[in-house]
């Protein structure tokens, strides 16, 4: 018989100091760049509070149920 925890660890909730690796540092800083430029937003609006939360949540959503189509999951005009 299996016994399945449902109950988080401690370490789970808390926040970690994660150490990117320079080839996905740079992967993200040109994602970042085709956003403000393909979007003809400004470079600023990428440390946009709004923008910042809704990037912590995929990250988040990543980290518990692992890789997966975000385009699928966003709210939008045929999945809302």
């Amino acid at each position: 018989m299996q016994v399945f925890q449902s109950q988080m660890t401690l370490r789970q909730c808390l926040p970690r100091q994660v150490q990117v690796s320079a080839i996905d540092h740079a992967a993200l800083k040109k994602r970042q760049m085709h956003y403000c430029v393909d979007g003809f937003h400004t470079f600023k609006s990428v440390e946009h509070a709004g923008l910042l939360k809704l990037m912590q949540s995929c990250a988040d959503l990543g980290a518990k149920y692992g890789k997966f189509d975000v385009s699928e999951a966003v709210c939008g005009k045929k999945n809302s």
